[in-house]
């Protein structure tokens, strides 16, 4: 694949990180050499206490540890390979620089949640966007997802960031492998491959998005809809109804309202203080039961 020959915005080294948490956002130079992701991490033995109460070792297992805190990040058995971030996130943004999208303008954040056991860095190209309705633009994004804890394997996930009300778009095909469990190197050509699935993805829940803008629901068809939610309680689909409302005043009374109300609860439902830290990976799974509910029968009866 030849290198794109999209334009180059001028290297800028600045790095914001935001107060109290170990986030960042900065432009596209090329790729900056510092991230929050980049922390240090290694095996160690784990030991347990016997019947006796005496530390013996458990042979059969290690802890992966975050040596700059000194927190344990996951117990794994001995055949897990313990393979820091920055390998990976470096190889995929490598990945990106091979491929032929346009990244001009790039965006990236990267999110250290749980202490680490989870990171996540997304990408927003403002170049690629879906227009489901006239002036409702969706921009691509990737969120590229790597955890210590077996929460998740190194995965790219396509989605969208809708301009209108910030609502993070999802797609029915969800995420895609980057290369599965930790290994001991970066695939390059696999990880291409993973990119351009990922658009393929994009363009198909482009399409869905554009047909649902023109598929009107009754408010009955919307209220069964939304009472069938996975993991309801009343809390919960109050938020719904009123994230319904404000959708469909906005795009009628549509299925592609009915989507929205449901990516403006998992993108805008505040999280306790304590969670704040880690929002970006409570946003992601919402976002997992936003993709149950595009699966759900109830949905699934409205949208074809």
């Amino acid at each position: 694949m030849e290198t794109s020959n999209a334009k180059v915005i001028p290297f800028d080294r600045s790095l914001v990180t935001v107060q109290g948490t170990e986030e960042a956002m900065r432009p596209f130079g090329p790729f900056l050499d510092d991230s929050p992701l980049y922390f240090p991490v290694e095996s160690r033995s784990v030991c347990i206490n016997d019947a006796e109460g005496l530390p013996r070792s458990a042979s059969g297992f290690q802890a992966i540890v975050r040596t700059d805190t000194n927190a344990v990040l996951g117990i794994h058995g001995r055949a897990y390979k313990v393979v820091p971030n920055e390998p990976l996130f470096r190889g995929f943004d490598e990945a990106l620089q091979t491929s032929d999208l346009d990244l001009s303008g790039l965006q990236i954040e990267d999110h250290v949640n749980y202490g680490g056991r989870r990171v996540i860095r997304n990408y927003r190209f403002p170049t690629i966007t879906a227009e489901p309705r006239i002036g409702d633009i969706v921009e691509l994004r990737i969120s590229v997802i790597n955890s210590f804890d077996s929460g998740n394997a190194f995965a790219a996930q396509v989605g969208g960031m809708r301009l209108w009300c910030l609502n993070g778009a999802v797609s029915l095909q969800g995420s895609t492998s980057v290369y599965g469990r930790h290994t001991s190197g970066f695939d390059n050509a696999r990880a291409l491959t993973k990119i351009n699935e990922a658009i393929e993805r994009y363009l198909v829940a482009a399409l869905d998005w554009s047909e649902w803008s023109q598929r009107e629901l009754t408010p009955l068809q919307a209220q069964t809809a939304l009472e069938a939610f996975p993991d309801l309680n009343p809390t919960l689909l109050q938020r719904l109804e009123q994230a319904w409302t404000i959708e469909s005043n906005n795009a009628g009374s549509t299925v592609w309202a009915l989507y929205n109300a449901a990516t403006r609860w998992s993108t805008h439902t505040p999280v306790r203080q304590s969670s704040e830290p880690n929002r970006a990976s409570i946003v992601l799974d919402r976002e997992r039961r936003v993709r149950q509910f595009m699966h759900s029968r109830a949905f699934k009866k409205l949208a074809a």
